[in-house]
């Protein structure tokens, strides 16, 4: 991993590691040699770990089901 500076949702920037990975796999997509920060949470507690970045998601048409908590991938 090597040490850099992120600017988070607000403005706010913050220094983080940033690891390469060898793929990220959701649902039936798949892309592989992706860069991952790695931003240790502070917060309440959330049924969830991680997020999706733009590098994964930038070039894909999806929607966000809200009531049944999914995203969906648009063909």
């Amino acid at each position: 991993t090597q040490q850099t500076q992120f600017v988070v949702a607000g403005g706010k920037t913050i220094t983080t590691h940033v690891t390469k990975l060898d793929y990220v796999k959701v649902g039936s997509l798949k892309k592989e040699d992706l860069y991952a920060g790695i931003i240790e949470y502070e917060g309440p507690e959330v049924p969830h770990q991680g997020l999706l970045g733009m590098n994964f998601i930038k070039d894909l048409e999806y929607r966000i089901d809200f009531e049944k908590q999914f995203l969906v991938w648009e063909k």
